[in-house]
């Protein structure tokens, strides 16, 4: 009886698909989109002055873009509360490859990681990279958070903001675009 009910609830996690699968890590994206803009808008509203950015790309674009409920007013708050959205999705998405991994459904981007021994922040790399090539709205998304509405695609600098809070982990993961990384290799 136990045996059957963890067999439920173990294919249950199991992606249906490798599409459903990129559907959940694109949806990660978004909360990480979501992070660093709401970081950015509280940096600015702590400085006290809105500077022209010089974008093209309205605030309010960016927030019906991101399925955002209410303007750009920001806390400290909207950023705990992001943090541990992106952290329960992160779980559930990782259970779920494991679980799909154990039922032999084929997921591309745990394979890639696989095939080249990425690691797990390398694989989210590419996750960024990517994302612009299934959804046109990471085009503006990422011209938005780069400043230049030229720079569609993710620099660098952009993907380590994405991934990583701090400036020192910006820096150390800033490893992985070697040209000796497993990154460049795949």
């Amino acid at each position: 009886m136990v045996a059957q009910e963890i067999e439920r609830e173990t294919t249950s996690l199991v992606y249906e698909s490798n599409y459903q699968h990129l559907e959940d890590e694109l949806q990660k994206l978004d909360l990480m989109i979501q992070f660093r803009i709401t970081k950015l808008r509280l940096e600015i509203q702590n400085t006290a002055k809105e500077a022209d950015r010089g974008l093209s790309i309205s605030d309010e674009e960016v927030d019906c873009l991101l399925n955002a409920d209410e303007p750009s007013v920001v806390n400290s708050l909207d950023l705990i509360d992001i943090r541990h959205r992106l952290e329960m999705l992160e779980n559930r998405i990782n259970q779920r490859v494991t679980a799909s991994i154990q039922h032999d459904i084929f997921l591309a981007l745990p394979h890639l990681s696989n095939l080249f021994d990425l690691s797990s922040l390398e694989s989210q790399a590419v996750a960024i990279c990517l994302a612009p090539e299934l959804h046109r709205k990471y085009d503006k998304l990422y011209a938005y958070l780069q400043d230049d509405i030229t720079r569609m695609k993710p620099s660098v600098d952009l993907i380590l903001e994405l991934l990583c809070e701090s400036q020192s982990d910006r820096w150390q993961a800033g490893a992985m675009f070697s040209e000796h990384s497993p990154l460049f290799e795949a």
